[in-house]
């Protein structure tokens, strides 16, 4: 099991905003460089941040025009979106996480 911290609330541009690290994760091993990401229900952009991250052509829309415009706002902030992101962790299991990077074993708070 993959654990990552949420969007602190004060920081989502959407209710259901999901970690850019997830995606970055889910990408880099999913896929290889040439791949391209569409996203048909983008929401905050998110998985479209995760692709440019990764080095990924990546496509997206939404039904929510006023999401549209906070995915581009977020694209165009790449460089402030990079330095949001968290670790992830591997769930131990009873209270225990190791960092994916490889770090030493972690409680999260």
């Amino acid at each position: 099991v993959i654990v990552a911290e949420p969007v602190p609330f004060e920081l989502r541009s959407n209710p259901a905003q999901k970690p850019v690290e997830v995606f970055n994760y889910i990408l880099s091993v999913m896929s290889d460089n040439s791949g391209c990401v569409l996203d048909p229900y983008c929401g905050s952009g998110s998985s479209l941040i995760a692709a440019h991250m990764t080095g990924k052509t990546a496509y997206g829309c939404d039904t929510d025009p006023a999401q549209v415009q906070v995915a581009k706002r977020r694209l165009m902030q790449i460089e402030d979106e990079m330095s949001k992101v968290r670790p992830l962790y591997w769930w131990l299991g009873r209270g225990k996480y190791k960092s994916i990077d490889g770090g030493e074993e972690d409680v999260l708070g």
